[in-house]
């Protein structure tokens, strides 16, 4: 029995791509399933990612939640304050044709924004 790549797929836990290339460039059988088995277990990945490890928290020494939160709020309100400033520094640079600065400014913002992501 020729078994298709949908099949396959569904036996193997694989995706269905995954057995069109495995059967047009490296020759996976597709008639005998053992085979097919063998074939896909020699060339299954690893899994990529690492077990989960449970972490439990670590209390803050004199500071409350609430110290915390608030350090957290002030430091975004900071991050946030200096991607304003470096959103007009770089429209004036634009403005005013500086492509040196604009693109020295604009590096600068990308770097803010990443420290600015949750």
């Amino acid at each position: 029995m020729t078994y298709t790549d949908i099949e396959l797929s569904k036996l193997l836990k694989v995706n269905r791509s995954t057995i069109f290339r495995w059967r047009t460039e490296c020759g996976m059988p597709v008639d005998d399933l053992e085979a097919a088995r063998a074939f896909a277990e020699t060339r299954k990945p690893a899994t990529k990612r690492a077990p989960k490890v449970e972490v439990d928290p670590v209390p803050a020494t004199g500071e409350s939640v609430y110290d915390v939160r608030d350090r957290l709020h002030k430091e975004e309100r900071s991050i946030a304050a200096e991607v304003a400033g470096l959103n007009v520094a770089l429209e004036q640079a634009r403005s005013l044709n500086d492509e040196k600065s604009a693109f020295k400014l604009l590096q600068a913002l990308k770097s803010a924004r990443e420290d600015h992501r949750p």
